[in-house]
């Protein structure tokens, strides 16, 4: 049953804000069924001998059964271009440009669809030799994830290259703040490359919203994305190429939503 039913770390076919279709390959992101509470449930159902329709048990749901299982509300973020989409209920909210992991330093931000862990303010992010707060802290694959880069002058471009971060991705602040306002724990967040789409110029500040649909097919059914983690740590250890650190104390206030119970990295663009 979970072969047939997981879409977890399955390919998504994603209608790009491009105008091309791509498969996006690698992440967490998707329905997961939870075998042992699954095998226990049909048992007890089995045991009655009762005649029931119902949902199996899941250890980790999906916005929609539908053809694609991220529906409407979700991240879209194009590595190659280093510009990024946050699309709610179909609307886009924001577009922005932004600086990924650093190439040239083994720490390129990896392609995937990943759910929202959790999104926390006044977060610090602890390295070997900094220790750096952002005012929006938005993880989605363990350690890597969305914040405010209020150190970065300019975004976008090929600064990625050589001036990128340890894997997250650098946003400037007026974009952090207004996705962080609007996203929710468990939001889809899609990575990816799209050949064709660098540019080599660079952007100060995010473009305007427009309100335009987001180019996906609709959901046959939505089921509100998780909101219920353990509660966020604040400051983690940065890794290098591979990391193996794990989370130290934290260090921050309360966070707004729950966190991992760990972390396999934080990273931070300087």
């Amino acid at each position: 049953m979970a072969k047939a039913h997981n879409t977890s770390n399955k390919a998504k076919t994603l209608k790009t804000s491009y105008g091309s279709t791509i498969q996006v390959s690698g992440g967490t992101y998707g329905w997961k069924i939870n075998q042992a509470a699954e095998t226990e449930a049909l048992a007890a159902i089995i045991a009655s001998g009762e005649s029931t329709t119902r949902e199996p048990e899941y250890s980790q749901k999906a916005a929609s059964h539908g053809a694609n299982d991220y529906g409407d509300t979700y991240v879209e973020i194009n590595l190659t271009g280093q510009h990024l989409f946050f699309y709610k209920e179909g609307k886009l909210v924001v577009e922005s440009d932004f600086v990924s992991g650093n190439l040239a330093k083994g720490w390129g931000t990896p392609a995937g669809s990943y759910p929202l862990a959790y999104k926390q303010k006044n977060a610090v992010l602890k390295g070997e030799n900094y220790r750096t707060p952002v005012n929006y802290w938005m993880p989605f694959n363990n350690g890597i994830g969305m914040h405010d880069a209020k150190w970065r002058s300019s975004f976008g471009g090929t600064i990625y290259k050589t001036g990128g971060s340890h894997g997250c991705i650098n946003l400037p602040p007026s974009v952090a703040k207004t996705i962080f306002d609007n996203i929710s724990a468990g939001t889809p967040v899609i990575c990816y490359n799209l050949p064709g789409t660098e540019k080599s110029t660079t952007s100060g500040t995010a473009k305007p919203a427009e309100t335009k649909p987001a180019e996906t097919q609709a959901p046959a059914e939505t089921a509100a994305p998780p909101e219920t983690q353990a509660p966020a740590p604040a400051e983690t250890q940065a890794p290098g190429p591979a990391p193996t650190t794990a989370p130290t104390q934290a260090e921050t206030k309360a966070p707004e939503t729950a966190a991992p119970t760990r972390q396999d990295r934080e990273v931070l663009g300087g």
